[in-house]
C-alpha cells in the first residue's frame, strides 16, 4: 500500500519508528564514546590514601533530547489520529485521544468531551486504555502498559514546555582496575555508580 493510502496514524507511528532509530544511533555513538573516568577529587597527601569518584566527562548529545520530543509527539499524535478517524464528520475537530492517570471529574469531563458521538465501541477501547483503567487490571503487560502511557504523557508535557533534557544517571556494571608499579591491585565491578558516586577507595 503506497503512503498515501496509508491511514494518518500509521503514518504517524512509521515516522515515530524513524525517529526511535535515530535515537538508538545516538545513544549508541554516546555510549561508545565512554565519556567517563575514574577521578580523584581531592588528591591524598599520603600515596598510601586514595580515593576515586565517577566523572562524566561530556554531557549526551543535546540532539538526543529534541529527537526524543520528535518521537514521543508522533506517538502521542498517533492516538489522537486514530480517535479523530473513529469521531463523525461534525465532531472531528473536538476528537481526541484522552490520557489520565486518575479518573476524575475534570478527566471524566475531558474524556466525555473527546469522544462523543463515537461508536460505542471505539469509546469502549478508548476507555480500556486510559491509566486509571489499565493501572487497575493485574498483568504484567497491563502494568508495562500503564507505565508506557504514563511516561509517554508525562515526558511529553515535559517536551512541550521545553524542559525535557537527557542526562547521564549513571553507569552500570563498569569495570575498572588499579595498578602501581606495575602490579595490579584488584578489578572492581560495582553493580550501578551515579556521578560523583564513589567508584573505591583505600580507607
Amino acid at each position: 500500500m503506497s503512503s498515501e493510502h496509508e491511514p494518518s496514524w500509521r503514518l504517524k507511528i512509521a515516522r515515530a519508528e524513524q525517529h526511535l532509530a535515530e535515537l538508538r544511533d545516538l545513544v549508541e555513538r554516546y555510549q561508545n564514546g565512554h565519556y567517563y573516568r575514574a577521578a580523584s577529587p581531592n588528591p591524598p597527601r599520603q600515596p598510601t590514601h586514595w580515593r576515586f569518584v565517577l566523572e562524566i566527562t561530556q554531557a549526551p548529545d543535546p540532539r538526543l533530547a529534541i529527537v526524543l520530543g520528535d518521537l514521543l509527539f508522533n506517538v502521542r499524535s498517533a492516538l489522537d489520529h486514530v480517535a479523530v478517524a473513529c469521531a463523525p464528520p461534525a465532531r472531528k475537530r473536538q476528537a481526541g485521544f484522552p490520557l489520565d492517570e486518575v479518573l476524575d471529574d475534570d478527566a471524566q469531563r475531558k474524556f466525555e468531551s473527546m469522544t462523543r458521538d463515537m461508536a460505542p465501541g471505539a469509546v469502549a477501547a478508548i476507555n480500556y486504555e486510559q491509566p486509571y483503567n489499565v493501572a487497575n487490571r493485574t498483568s504484567n503487560i497491563s502494568r508495562e502498559s500503564v507505565e508506557a502511557l504514563f511516561a509517554l504523557n508525562a515526558l511529553q508535557d515535559a517536551d512541550k514546555h521545553r524542559s525535557l533534557a537527557v542526562l547521564v544517571a549513571g553507569i552500570s556494571n563498569p569495570k575498572f582496575q588499579v595498578t602501581g608499579g606495575g602490579e595490579t591491585f584488584g578489578t572492581f565491578r560495582p553493580t550501578y555508580v551515579e556521578p560523583g558516586a564513589l567508584l573505591i577507595t583505600s580507607t
